[in-house]
């Protein structure tokens, strides 16, 4: 039976790093991605992927302290790490 709740999602960024980085998070949750676009150079990744609202605000919170945890910069933005990097999940 599919569930009503379920949406699409995609994560964006800037830097390849992160895109990896959040397809291991997806990993975690037995998330498939739907479609995957990681560029080699120079460009935006993005990843698309569907679930319920509430498990996409669960993905992004482990995702973040993921990233936390891995920078060591407990009190910066994600803007600011190496030298630019940003996501966005919408």
């Amino acid at each position: 039976m599919y569930d009503m709740r379920i949406k699409k999602f995609e994560f964006e960024t800037n830097e390849g790093y992160l895109a990896d980085m959040f397809l291991q998070i997806l990993e975690v949750f037995r998330l498939t991605p739907e479609d995957v676009f990681i560029p080699s150079f120079l460009d935006y990744s993005n990843i698309e992927f569907r679930t319920t609202p509430d498990r996409r605000k669960q993905i992004e919170y482990v995702f973040w302290q993921y990233i936390k945890k891995k920078h060591k910069k407990v009190n910066k933005s994600i803007v600011e790490l190496e030298g630019g990097g940003w996501y966005a999940i919408f």
